[in-house]
């Protein structure tokens, strides 16, 4: 694929990007989310996940944990890990 491009992929294992019409789906782990990571930037893309909150406005705490494994994955990784060629 040339030229810039996004991967937009669910922190939830369920259908579509709204979590909760599955709620025993679950949700990716940190280590699933820093692989998805990891492949779209060999490629030359940018991974944006998509989390969505609760009808309070609540996130799950899984995945916080997943967002906090690729935070320190990237504070761990960067400059390399998100090198823009």
């Amino acid at each position: 694929m040339s030229g810039a491009w996004e991967a937009v992929i669910s922190l939830s294992n369920g259908p579509g990007f709204w979590h909760r019409a599955r709620p025993d789906a679950g949700f990716k782990s940190g280590m699933e989310c820093v692989e998805l990571l990891r492949r779209a930037r060999e490629h030359g893309a940018r991974l944006l996940l998509s989390i969505a909150p609760d009808s309070n406005g609540r996130f799950e705490p899984a995945e916080v944990e997943s967002l906090r494994v690729v935070g320190s994955w990237i504070d761990a990784q960067a400059p390399k890990a998100l090198d823009n060629k």
